[in-house]
């Protein structure tokens, strides 16, 4: 059984590569190999577990490797970046440039967060980026970002996560 962030980067590895796309999975900051990589693995796609910051990679050369693709090859490369999570995009979008296309997947909502004031933790130059796309798995995150920032200018799409299947 696969929730949460897995079942939906699970769909949309599955959608992927049924359309003919190959599939480079980046993680950030988690070296650890998971149980949803042999299942990636196994229907096509390429995980790659790398750092944001070269603080912490031992492998210096590992983080420069993955930084100069990222950064000036990654528009060559791919036709669109997906981030799934929105509190990390702030990362993600710090290591890459100019891509063709983001879509950043927000999977959280404000109850998750009652450590943190009540507030989101994303960055909020984000929500006013016109060329952004946000997707959303319910109804109540707009509400929740609305509150929290007023006008949302990025091009909001609502996603229903489909059933497990697996």
């Amino acid at each position: 059984m696969v929730g949460g962030g897995e079942k939906l980067l699970y769909e949309l590895v599955v959608f992927a590569l049924s359309q003919g796309y190959k599939v480079d999975v980046l993680i950030l900051d988690n070296f650890r190999e998971e149980y949803y990589d042999q299942i990636l693995t196994d229907l096509g796609a390429s995980i790659h577990r790398i750092p944001s910051n070269w603080r912490k990679m031992k492998k210096t050369w590992y983080f420069l490797k993955w930084h100069i693709r990222l950064r000036y090859f990654l528009k060559n490369k791919y036709s669109s970046t997906i981030i799934i999570n929105l509190d990390f995009s702030k990362k993600v979008l710090r290591l890459i440039r100019k891509p063709n296309s983001i879509h950043i997947w927000h999977i959280s909502n404000l109850a998750q967060y009652r450590f943190n004031n009540n507030l989101l933790p994303y960055d909020k130059n984000i929500l006013k980026n016109e060329t952004y796309n946000l997707w959303l798995i319910n109804k109540y995150q707009k509400e929740e970002l609305e509150e929290q920032e007023g006008e949302i200018k990025c091009k909001i799409h609502d996603f229903k996560l489909f059933l497990n299947k697996k």
